[in-house]
């Protein structure tokens, strides 16, 4: 018998309010590392002038090369709503420390304030930068900055996100 799926206590709070670290008005130029750039001048091509890029769109063999060891590929189920891991790129377990690849975001212990984001960046069907502590892998002494950008279907709904994670400096260490 499968273990039950973990109550995740952002549905409440991210179906009705906003999360805690997630910046949806951002310049181009604001985003650092320089593969962050990248990756959004790579989904805004994608997108023209609709809403959301197309899911065919999501290939790693046309992405930035500069962001691939940085990206996870999260599928997203629409009923019951989850988020499933597709690909985590080479840096990112790294410094992790564990590969998600293959998981329910719900079943990963520490999720709940990511998921509230995800959430929200379904709903609204925008891009965000969002700040944080490492709360779910083996390095949780680790800060990272991630861009998040939604791929989707011609219905207009949310079936990919594409994450790129730039980990920081632990404080008081300079940035190289």
């Amino acid at each position: 018998m499968p273990a039950p799926r973990p109550e995740v206590g952002s549905r409440k709070e991210g179906m009705t309010g906003r999360p805690d670290n997630l910046q949806d008005q951002f310049s181009r130029e604001a985003l650092s590392p320089s593969y962050l750039q990248a990756a959004y001048d790579f989904w805004c091509e994608a997108r023209g002038s609709d809403a959301l890029a197309p899911v065919e769109a999501l290939d790693p063999t046309r992405l930035p090369l500069a962001c691939l060891p940085y990206l996870g590929v999260v599928e997203v189920e629409p009923d019951p709503l989850r988020f499933r891991s597709r690909l985590t790129g080479t840096r990112v377990v790294e410094a992790l420390g564990v590969d998600h690849t293959g998981c329910y975001l719900d079943e990963i212990p520490g999720m709940a304030p990511q998921i509230a984001r995800i959430e929200w960046g379904v709903r609204e069907r925008r891009p965000y930068l969002a700040e944080s502590a490492v709360t779910f892998a083996p390095h949780d002494f680790r800060r990272y900055r991630t861009l998040t950008l939604s791929f989707g279907g011609e219905a207009g709904d949310v079936r990919r996100l594409l994450f790129v994670f730039a980990f920081l400096p632990p404080p008081g260490e300079q940035r190289a």
